[in-house]
């Protein structure tokens, strides 16, 4: 089939007009072009999780996956975010990536209406009947739905199922895969948080939302991994974990934020996502200092001048009585 899953490929987050209403087709290429020739990262996923696939219409969301293969050109393969929650919407997606030359699907679990294990499978069959490369989805904390292994090593013996991407951060789960199927089908760790102890225990790559912000970081990890030096990706996972706890918890919108922050607008969420929501104003600013740790931005100076109008007893009068006394800007400290 060509395409092997690997690599670090970031989960593209999908950029939108000022008024949100269209794709920012521009800001779109631009971003790829960052994560290709800036970060040196080796997949692009689009419109998966972090890309708000849930938020975008059906013919947004094919819009999307073909800028995507569009602007990638050739140069790293491009895995298709195309699921949905009915079978049929998803068959959709995924027929047209495979018709606009996408290298893979993923396609997450059916959510919402959440089916049975059989219904599950044969959600999977179908869209193995496309004839592209397939990779499985899981993330239950968004689905509410976990593909437990024993389908995974069922799903694995059709022609076309050849990765999953486990995004739910529970180690167990890529473990027992790569113990019962790991010689057939590619697992990829899709949860920032475990990314070294996936790939040392055998994850053959990831698709992570940070990575559009420190795909060379993860590209020099798993290069580290590949070399057997362990001690020092484990430097590097704990020199970004809090970037990527950060993100983790505040996804597509944390991203955007940092994305702007390093000089690649690509505008604001959509509804029901919102800046001060899902990323608080004190966590923004969380990811800006530690972008600035990872020399991604500049360091910015923070000053801050104080000019009291009037004496400080006077702005607070509550201390008038305390076991100091406050005149202006000093302060006497009595026995």
């Amino acid at each position: 089939m060509g395409y092997e899953p690997g690599g670090i490929n970031p989960a593209l987050v999908t950029p939108f007009t000022k008024d949100g209403t269209k794709i920012d087709e521009p800001a779109f290429r631009h971003l790829i072009r960052h994560c290709i020739d800036t970060l040196g990262v080796t997949g692009l996923v689009p419109a998966g999780t972090t890309g708000e696939f849930t938020s975008l219409s059906v013919k947004e969301h094919k819009q999307v996956l073909k800028i995507a293969v569009d602007e990638a050109a050739g140069k790293v393969p491009v895995i298709a975010g195309a699921g949905a929650t009915s079978t049929k919407t998803t068959l959709e997606l995924v027929e047209h990536a495979k018709k606009i030359g996408a290298d893979a699907c993923l396609v997450v679990t059916p959510f919402f209406l959440r089916p049975t294990m059989r219904g599950l499978y044969e959600h999977y069959r179908l869209v193995n009947e496309v004839g592209i490369p397939i990779l499985l989805y899981n993330i239950p904390q968004c689905t509410g739905l976990e593909i437990p292994w024993q389908i995974v090593e069922d799903l694995a013996e059709l022609d076309n199922i050849v990765g999953i991407k486990d995004s739910s951060g529970q180690l167990k789960l890529i473990l027992a895969v790569l113990e019962k199927v790991g010689s057939i089908i590619k697992v990829l760790v899709g949860h920032d948080e475990v990314v070294f102890p996936a790939l040392a225990s055998g994850a053959a790559g990831c698709i992570l939302a940070s990575a559009q912000l420190i795909g060379d970081i993860w590209v020099d990890m798993l290069k580290k991994v590949k070399a057997g030096k362990f001690a020092e990706a484990v430097e590097l996972q704990l020199k970004v974990q809090k970037l990527t706890r950060l993100i983790v918890g505040s996804g597509a919108v944390g991203v955007k934020a940092g994305l702007k922050m390093v000089g690649v607008p690509v505008g604001k969420p959509r509804l029901p996502l919102t800046f001060g929501g899902e990323l608080t104003y004190e966590n923004r600013e969380e990811i800006r200092i530690e972008l600035e740790k990872l020399g991604k931005i500049e360091h910015k100076e923070v000053a801050i001048e104080v000019e009291p109008k009037k004496p400080l007893l006077e702005i607070l009068p509550g201390f008038a009585n305390s076991f100091i006394r406050l005149t202006d800007l000093s302060v006497i400290v009595l026995a």
